[in-house]
Parts: C-alpha cells; structure tokens; sequence
C-alpha cells in the first residue's frame, strides 16, 4: 500500500488541480460564448421569475384578518343568544352607570332600564365607580332561560364595580 507521506503527495496534487480547474472554468465564464455554451441559466438572465400571477396568489394579511373575522362572525351569529334586564332601583336612573359585558361597556342607565342580549360564558359587570351614593340593582331574565343570573336577584353597590356573575 501507499505510505502516508506518498498519499499527502498524491492529496495535495489533486486539490491543486479541482482548485486550477475551478479558477480556469471562472475565468472562461466571462466570455459570452463559453458562458452561453455551458452555462443552464444563461438564458434566464435578466427575466424576472416572479410573475404577477405569482405575487397575488397569496393572499395578503389583510385578505387573511377578514377571512378569520367571517369566520368568528358566522359562528357568533349561530350561537343562542339570550335576554336579560337590569333595572335601577335606587336612584331611578343615572348616565354614570354603565352595563358591561366581558369588560366593555355596552349600555347606560339613562332610562333606569338597560336590556340587552347575552351569550353563554359571558360576565356581566355593573360600574357604579364614579356614582357616590348607593345604587340597587335588579335581575329581570324575560323568558327564563338562564341558570345565573337568576330572575329577582339584586345587588347593591357604591362606587365599585358589581359583578352580576357569568351567563350560563
């Protein structure tokens, strides 16, 4: 067999020759004949890949928020909505005292009534916080079909936000 010094000669010589060969291959890519000749992407140069066709193909993020939205919204409208009522009892009514539902206000005491509708697994809150003097408060469910809140329940509060609780 070959010694080590015999194959480091014969390593040595073959990396300076693919080294030689990729150097001479380089510099005849300059030409326009050789590289026009040996060269598989030569006649792609200077086309563009991307096609029009291919850019709007994808939707955009906007295109993908709106589609989600539909989504969420035909599946909020098939839940079973149900009603409930809240009624001031002490003051009679107030524009301070607001409805909330899952932390956003959606109705006022103007009228000393708010109805509105509810989904399960909704939390229904008071916010009595800027009034100063105690506020009543009760449950009215029209058609009897809530677990909780339940029809006749009252809740008393000053300047606090009043859990009613969560829908079921």
């Amino acid at each position: 067999m070959y010694s080590d010094n015999k194959l480091e000669k014969y390593l040595f010589k073959f990396t300076l020759i693919c080294i030689s060969v990729l150097i001479g291959t380089q510099l005849l890519m300059f030409q326009d004949t050789f590289r026009h000749s040996f060269s598989q992407l030569d006649y792609v140069e200077g086309t563009s890949i991307i096609t029009q066709e291919n850019v709007s193909a994808e939707p955009s993020w906007v295109e993908v928020a709106q589609s989600r939205l539909a989504a969420v919204s035909l599946f909020m409208n098939h839940r079973k909505s149900k009603s409930l009522v809240l009624c001031m009892i002490e003051p009679q009514n107030s524009d301070d005292i607001w409805v909330m539902v899952n932390g956003a206000k959606i109705a006022n005491f103007h009228d000393g009534e708010v109805s509105f509708l509810v989904y399960e697994g909704d939390y229904v809150e008071i916010d009595c916080s800027s009034l100063h003097k105690i506020a009543r408060f009760i449950v009215k469910v029209p058609h009897d079909d809530l677990m909780t809140p339940t029809n006749g329940m009252t809740f008393d509060g000053v300047g606090s936000i009043i859990a009613v609780g969560k829908v079921k």
